[in-house]
């Protein structure tokens, strides 16, 4: 008798329901393979591989298949899914069904449209669930159905599955219910459900409730509490986690090195995410040395392999000349292709070349417009300004004033100096119908300074010149202001010398 009949004598169960896994080294060895490569991409290796995998193979009764681990690794000594995959190549055995099932459809431990077979994934799982009465097979199965991959989406249906699998006490379907909830807005039932699958060390539900945190959907938001699961999810080796861990603690100077580790270790497993992250760290001195050129490697590498964001990155760099040899064409042609595949960067240096027009792009206004206001909801201080001097100088659109203004403060709040510069100008002198008021003008032109707009710097220092040493006869309210500017003075000074 085979192994795998062996095998599958030890499951017990009906074609209408799953049951409880009577095989306790199979149970061993899914909760292993779920450790190693579940949460998106292989996380053991070395000796804490070996020590996993050996310790559900030295079991009295072993699950054989797990006994080859050291078969299938790839160059970093990590599991590689698809020479797993011929390891456990059996058309009826269970968990054989499953491990095919990941490698024909999922990717990054989620079912995936680009993955080798999502429908022939699909098939493998129903004979798993369905013939085999294996709880894990319905729980990837209510994957496939809630993901929309390999068959029609269906949210009812993966409910339905993930109950059947956590009746038969597979935890995993269980916590999967959380993330239907997440869906329905129904965040205190995700986080129940969600909770038991963090718990159990199922880390990608600690990411997720570390997302409602961070987030504060259907509850107060709290970055302690998010940090505090994403630790949980990372430091059990989930690359989510980790990767949200660093994006949370990038901005401040005692954990920017630490993300910047992050990113370097999760790039090497193919994050692109994170290749991204490490580029920007050298582009902007994150947890590293500003070093253009390997930035501009980092990208080029993400590109290469069509993560939009480093399209449009390298296309920047082009455009911007910050590389050694620019090349327009290519950065025009870099930032489309970031913005066609859903990057909103690309789509907003796209549209400065759709609003004039070049050699290789015909002007396209409207379009350009529609960008412009897709970089200011997404929070792009510059794609503000556009419009702002649009509805200013009636451009495009008929002139408002009032609706100007609105996108230069929302500029202004995202950074974008020449947005403040203006708010700051209007103000200041009480222009384009606007009542004079001379300390919201000052604080608007210290932002922009703050923001690196020179014009911003230089008019500030003016008035500094001819208001501060009269400051006893200015109103409170100015004399407020400049004082609260005074206590950094020195800084500000600094920068004013620099911009001047």
């Amino acid at each position: 008798m085979s192994v795998f009949l062996i095998l599958a004598h030890q499951f017990v169960g009906t074609a209408q329901a799953a049951w409880p896994d009577s095989s306790a080294s199979r149970t061993a060895a899914i909760q292993i393979l779920r450790e190693d490569i579940g949460s998106g991409y292989p996380m053991l290796m070395d000796e804490e591989r070996t020590q996993a995998y050996s310790s559900a193979c030295n079991m009295k009764r072993k699950y054989f298949p797990i006994c080859h681990f050291d078969e299938w690794v790839d160059q970093y000594g990590k599991t590689d899914l698809q020479k797993m995959a011929k390891s456990f190549d059996h058309p009826t055995e269970p968990l054989a069904l499953v491990v095919t099932a990941w490698s024909l459809g999922f990717q990054n431990g989620v079912p995936s449209t680009q993955a080798a077979n999502p429908q022939s994934a699909v098939k493998k799982l129903e004979l798993a669930c369905y013939d085999k009465s294996y709880a894990p097979g319905c729980s990837y199965l209510g994957d496939m159905y809630a993901a929309g991959v390999g068959v029609s989406k269906n949210g009812q249906k993966a409910f339905e599955l993930y109950e059947e699998a956590c009746e038969a006490q597979d935890i995993y379907g269980c916590a999967q219910q959380g993330l239907l909830y997440m869906a329905q807005q129904d965040y205190q039932s995700a986080l129940s459900y969600l909770s038991q699958g963090c718990s159990a060390g199922f880390t990608q539900h600690c990411s997720a409730i570390g997302d409602i945190y961070n987030q504060g959907v259907g509850i107060a938001q709290d970055t302690n509490k998010a940090i505090s699961y994403y630790q949980k999810g990372c430091s059990q080796n989930n690359a989510d986690a980790c990767y949200k861990l660093a994006e949370l603690n990038k901005d401040e100077k005692s954990t920017a090195q630490n993300s910047f580790g992050i990113y370097s270790d999760l790039c090497m497993l193919g994050d692109l995410r994170s290749c991204f992250g490490v580029g920007m760290g050298h582009e902007l001195g994150i947890g590293t040395p500003i070093d253009l050129d390997n930035a501009m490697v980092k990208y080029e590498e993400s590109c290469d392999q069509d993560y939009a964001a480093a399209c449009s990155k390298v296309g920047e760099f082009h455009l911007q000349d910050k590389v050694r040899v620019s090349d327009i064409d290519a950065g025009e042609k870099l930032v489309q292709k970031g913005c066609e595949g859903g990057d909103i960067l690309g789509c907003v240096l796209f549209a400065d070349i759709l609003s004039e027009g070049s050699k290789n792009v015909a002007q396209d206004i409207d379009r350009a417009m529609d960008y412009y206001e897709q970089g200011c909801d997404n929070n792009f201080g510059n794609a503000c300004f556009y419009l702002g001097k649009s509805f200013d100088q009636g451009k495009h659109v008929g002139q408002d004033h009032v609706k100007a203004i609105e996108y230069f403060e929302k500029g202004c709040e995202n950074d974008n100096g020449e947005s403040c510069r203006d708010l700051g100008e209007r103000y200041l002198w009480g222009l384009y119908g606007v009542t004079q008021d001379v300390g919201r003008g000052l604080h608007f032109l210290a932002e922009g300074c703050k923001n690196e707009d020179n014009d911003s710097c230089k008019t500030l220092a003016k008035e500094f010149q001819t208001r501060v040493p009269r400051i006893e006869s200015d109103s409170k309210e100015l004399k407020s202001v400049i004082k609260s500017y005074q206590s950094d003075i020195d800084n500000l000074s600094l920068q004013l010398d620099t911009n001047l």
